[in-house]
């Protein structure tokens, strides 16, 4: 694995580092593959996690409670997996803000996940808020209203939703009393309010 790691490193060119506490005695074996090639060291910086109280993040565990029925799968959007955030609509910048304005040190971060998803949510908003395009819906089809979507929410149950306009693919947008939503073609993937 160091080796890998080394050889990824030197190939992208990397100069600056960032890993996890628990790869400190990694990072000085692939120092000494480094001096071994006769390559520049990169700087490396180590950092702690962020440790949920209520929160699942092991894969082996959302495994289970996959096969036990308690998520739809992986696309289940009350997984707090990366792509699942994607899809709602959370941009890498607000995951950037939150480390930029919360620090990175070697000291693991205990946070709850009401916690967590109220500071990441303000800084998601922040971004997306002048992006999001305004568009009136309604949960019952009309002659204006005619455009079909789905949209699933926290408790991943879908909902029809209709609008007027054709909406597009990868945008987001704000639907009043719900908050804001980015489609993936045919699905409005609720984020936050």
């Amino acid at each position: 694995m160091n080796l890998c790691v080394t050889y990824d490193d030197i190939e992208q060119k990397c100069t600056h580092i960032i890993r996890g506490k628990e790869h400190a005695d990694n990072a000085k074996r692939q120092e000494m593959i480094f001096r071994a090639l006769n390559v520049p060291v990169p700087h490396t910086y180590f950092m702690g996690r962020y440790k949920f109280t209520d929160l699942e993040i092991s894969k082996t565990k959302i495994t289970e409670r996959i096969k036990k029925g308690e998520f739809n799968g992986w696309d289940d959007i009350r997984l707090p997996l990366a792509r699942n955030f994607k899809r709602r609509g959370y941009q890498p910048e607000a995951f950037a803000k939150m480390v930029e304005r919360r620090g990175l040190s070697e000291v693991d971060k205990v946070i709850s996940q009401k916690d967590f998803f109220q500071v990441l949510n303000d800084f998601n908003r922040e971004i997306i808020k002048p992006l999001a395009k305004h568009i009136e819906y309604s949960f019952k089809k009309s002659k204006e209203l005619n455009k079909e979507y789905s949209l699933l929410m926290d408790d991943a149950k879908e909902r029809k939703v209709y609008t007027k306009e054709k909406l597009e693919d990868e945008k987001i947008y704000f639907l009043k009393d719900i908050g804001f939503a980015r489609l993936n073609e045919t699905v409005l993937w609720f984020a936050h309010d």
